[in-house]
């Protein structure tokens, strides 16, 4: 009679884990399709925001140069191709994180954090005023001469499994180093903040390898979640891997002078190639 009771105790603990898992997975996913519903539904009207795009030039090249003329007609063209296969999903799908939670101490999140102690990429180090000699700094020289900033919400882990030759630009590196069918993994978080002061930052998206428990690259993201205020901004970001390439993606929108509302749709990879649109819509147009 005990071992039936207790066997019994087991499969209900067993079954309520379950369903609150499914039940946060279903939240976590209702979440993210929230985003990409809000990105797709602002590309109606989007145009190519020419006057903001720099292509990559060689080495003394200059922009108003031949070579550079072709080079941002490329990135013009390229970055409109972009905006229409988006439009139709085409050559274009979204990542969906792997983890996504608000909860630092999420047992999913922790999983992944765990594997790499040391690597902690929810708190970061910066110099007042940057100073030579600490380029050479030890992590603990960093953590006694710098002040923290950490993150507050929105904790994203997606999957980025390389099958095609991606350039990534190492951080602190010059050069791109090229990978082919490697796997690493992207980590969001919002509402950066400094730890010991009122400090604000902009979000960014690390680049990880937990196998190596290595820190390769990071992207600016925007602002998802405003610490000072202490509130969501509206504005969104996500993953999307377009002809076997990660593109981060970026949608903010704020009021104008003109009593417009203006949206900016910004892509961007790992290898510094970028692509911005924008529209502003009338207060009519933005009701609907």
């Amino acid at each position: 009679m005990y071992f039936r009771m207790t066997r019994m105790l087991f499969l209900i603990l067993g079954l309520f884990l379950f369903i609150s898992g499914e039940v946060v997975y279903a939240e976590t996913d209702a979440r993210t399709q929230a985003d990409e519903q809000k990105i797709m539904n602002s590309l109606q009207n989007m145009k190519v925001d020419e006057a903001r795009l720099y292509p990559q030039l060689p080495p003394r090249v200059m922009l108003n140069s031949k070579k550079g003329i072709a080079l941002k007609q490329e990135l013009v063209k390229f970055c409109g191709n972009l905006l229409e296969d988006l439009k139709s999903r085409r050559n274009v799908e979204f990542v969906a994180p792997e983890v996504r939670t608000d909860d630092f101490n999420d047992s999913q999140l922790q999983a992944y954090l765990k594997r790499c102690p040391r690597l902690k990429p929810y708190r970061s180090y910066y110099l007042p005023i940057y100073r030579e000699e600490a380029e050479h700094w030890t992590q603990k020289e960093w953590e006694e001469n710098t002040f923290p900033i950490i993150c507050e919400t929105d904790f994203r882990i997606y999957p980025m499994n390389i099958d095609v030759p991606t350039k990534i630009h190492y951080e602190a590196r010059k050069q791109p180093k090229t990978y082919n069918h490697e796997s690493f993994h992207l980590f969001f978080c919002s509402g950066w903040h400094g730890e010991l002061n009122d400090t604000f930052w902009s979000d960014e998206m690390y680049l990880l390898s937990f196998n190596k428990c290595k820190r390769i690259a990071a992207v600016g993201m925007g602002k998802v979640y405003d610490y000072e205020k202490k509130k969501y901004t509206g504005d969104v970001g996500s993953v999307i891997k377009y002809r076997g390439q990660y593109y981060l993606v970026t949608l903010e929108s704020y009021g104008t002078r003109k009593k417009t509302r203006r949206y900016d749709l910004d892509i961007r990879n790992f290898n510094l190639e970028r692509c911005r649109y924008y529209k502003e819509e009338s207060h009519a147009d933005t009701s609907r």
